[in-house]
């Protein structure tokens, strides 16, 4: 073959060969540029609303643009800088590199189960922009399952939330008897429940009416379905959040309240964690409160443990002062004495010879009057000597 056929040869060869890299890369182009008109985020934020579960309570509508915005921006940080990426540390880059180059923001109506979605971009401006898109499938199975918690937290809050109707007898939203709700008929009385249990702060106070109040717990999250429903709700939430790269805060999802609303006016509330072996129980002690609407993270701290100041003496309603004096289980008897309606001053002293002793003074015209004293005698002397040996 002559030199200028092999030449055009190779020339044209050399064209065929590369066809296929030519449409290779204008492929890879046709991509990028399709990937940067619908980026993908890089992961998402949900925001929970019109929710009864704490931490989910906001409106829906305080999720407005300029709020998603907001965060876009801190999620996304700031531009790419090559400099800074290599630098960090460098003080003129403000010691931040960018977290992001887009993020999904949903806002999930929790009584609803509907979902907004809004992809959130950074341009080469620096400006960040939120663009409202389609529900991904991922989301939308999350927004169920939230929207099935909070169906089932609004049950549970119902069934939770118990006034005192007459004397140690509490019913529910549902007007439910507190035996129902236990589902142990039995275990609690009228009696048994108004002495130990006079006032919100009797829970702390006496140990019969922690019992009672906790036995009472513990057979709702034995006994309830809704438990139990609610329990299967959060695994099935756990699964939707794998499929999905996501910052959410499901810590409260499992913390029910329990409210018992005394006639006195104080406020019991329970914060209920429901587990797979039990529930875990403690009291919220800025919604309880105290008749004179005092939260219990007050009331506790100005007097103590035992509920009684350390200078000796607490200015409390007729009810708080039985609790007070059911502190010293021999003392109930005598707290019994002690009328509803009445305010009084409890005091607790040690005499000289160690003997100590919890007394109520009636206030009349707004003065402690000896004339209607009550007392009890917590320690005898020759015990508390004994103790001390």
């Amino acid at each position: 073959m002559d030199k200028k056929n092999t030449r055009w040869l190779n020339r044209t060869s050399g064209f065929i060969f590369s066809v296929p890299l030519i449409c290779s890369l204008l492929f890879s182009l046709l991509l990028s540029a399709n990937a940067a008109a619908n980026p993908q985020p890089s992961h998402n934020q949900i925001f929970m609303c019109n929710s009864v579960i704490k931490s989910g309570d906001a409106a829906c509508s305080d999720y407005d643009t300029a709020y998603i915005t907001g965060v876009a921006d801190l999620l996304i940080g700031p531009q790419d800088n090559s400099e800074c990426d290599q630098n960090p540390t460098d003080p003129s880059c403000g010691g931040t590199t960018p977290t992001a180059n887009s993020v999904g923001i949903a806002v999930i109506n929790a009584q609803s189960g509907a979902a907004e979605y809004y992809i959130a971009t950074r341009d080469t401006l620096d400006n960040v922009s939120v663009t409202p898109t389609s529900t991904p499938s991922t989301i939308g199975e999350i927004a169920d399952d939230i929207a099935q918690i909070d169906a089932l937290h609004r049950v549970l809050l119902d069934e939770l939330t118990l006034d005192e109707a007459s004397l140690g007898q509490f019913v529910n939203n549902n007007n439910e008897h507190i035996n129902q709700v236990a589902g142990q008929p039995s275990a609690y009385t009228n009696n048994a429940t108004s002495a130990a249990c006079p006032s919100a702060i009797a829970y702390r106070t006496v140990d019969a009416c922690g019992s009672l109040f906790n036995n009472l717990i513990h057979s709702v999250h034995q006994n309830n379905s809704n438990i139990n429903a609610l329990h299967s709700a959060i695994t099935s939430l756990s699964t939707s959040l794998l499929n999905v790269t996501i910052s959410f805060d499901t810590s409260n999802f499992t913390k029910i309240p329990a409210v018992f609303r005394f006639n006195d006016g104080s406020k019991l509330v329970l914060t209920v964690t429901a587990t797979s072996t039990g529930p875990g129980i403690e009291v919220d002690e800025i919604e309880s409160y105290t008749v004179n609407k005092t939260t219990f993270k007050e009331y506790f701290r100005d007097n103590g443990p035992s509920g009684i100041a350390s200078n000796g003496s607490t200015r409390v309603s007729g009810g708080e002062a039985s609790a007070l004096f059911g502190n010293w289980a021999w003392c109930q008897k005598v707290a019994q004495t002690l009328a509803k309606d009445k305010e009084y001053l409890v005091t607790f002293k040690t005499q000289p010879d160690r003997a100590s002793y919890v007394s109520a003074y009636e206030i009349t015209n707004s003065t402690p009057d000896p004339s209607g004293k009550t007392t009890c005698m917590t320690m005898p002397a020759r015990q508390s000597l004994h103790n001390n040996t």
